[in-house]
């Protein structure tokens, strides 16, 4: 009679349903950015590379920086 009941408890365990670890949320933009992607010349990216190590700065940066410069101008 203990193998019976031993088995009844573990289906009764398999047919609960499984308890959340832990709870997965998308992380959330700090900024109001979206994502933007282009082709561009190998040459000019690795200018801009070269540009954005010398002054310690993100590619991302500096290519924001110079969008803004080149509105600025418009």
């Amino acid at each position: 009679m203990k193998k019976g009941t031993e088995l009844s408890g573990l289906i009764n365990k398999v047919k609960e349903s499984p308890k959340t670890l832990q709870k997965i949320s998308p992380i959330k933009p700090t900024k109001d950015e979206t994502q933007f992607s282009f082709w561009i010349e190998k040459m000019l990216l690795k200018d801009f590379k070269l540009i954005a190590i010398k002054e310690d700065i993100s590619l991302k940066d500096l290519i924001t920086k110079c969008i803004k410069e080149y509105i600025k101008e418009k």
